[in-house]
């Protein structure tokens, strides 16, 4: 699978991170105040990503919330934000939205003179997501793969059955 890698928006400061899902994105753990302080992420085979920033305890007023996709019937279609200075850290990720195809989810403060971006996932399904953190989110991206359609099956193509034993097929009189 051809994986692109979008991004990432943001400062330079922190470490650069990096996760990829084994499969579909389940559920995001963010960490937010005034600005984004860390994020965590998990799949929908229950594995987690590490935490990427803090838990922002140099700075008072912390919320932690979580994120609940319903994949494969809930995806994300778009990642956007807003980056700016945040005192002596420098450029840093303010305000982040989750935007699925049935939710929009935002966190931080939206500070109308920060820089805006948006990721728009028009012909691709996230995979994955990188940037820079250290004490806070510093910046982030997406690792997008291409969308494979999943096929749909009718209700008429479903049949009950039942395993008894193995299948041993009649023979035919001779």
């Amino acid at each position: 699978m051809a994986v692109v890698s979008i991004g990432p928006w943001g400062g330079q400061g922190g470490g650069e991170w990096s996760c990829m899902f084994s499969v579909g994105l389940k559920r995001i753990l963010v960490t937010y105040a005034s600005c984004i302080h860390s994020l965590v992420f998990q799949d929908s085979s229950g594995m987690f990503s590490q935490k990427f920033g803090t838990d922002g305890g140099l700075i008072g007023g912390c919320r932690v919330k979580e994120v609940l996709i319903d994949w494969p019937n809930e995806y994300l279609v778009s990642l956007s934000g807003r980056l700016g200075s945040h005192g002596s850290v420098g450029c840093t990720i303010k305000y982040l939205v989750f935007q699925t195809n049935a939710r929009t989810y935002a966190f931080g403060v939206e500070y109308f003179e920060d820089t805006s971006f948006s990721i728009p996932i028009k012909s691709g399904v996230v995979v994955g997501f990188h940037g820079r953190a250290g004490l806070l989110v510093d910046s982030i991206g997406l690792h997008v793969a291409p969308l494979t359609p999943v096929p749909q099956v009718q209700a008429s193509q479903i049949h009950e059955s039942k395993f008894v034993a193995p299948f041993r097929p009649k023979r035919s009189p001779p």
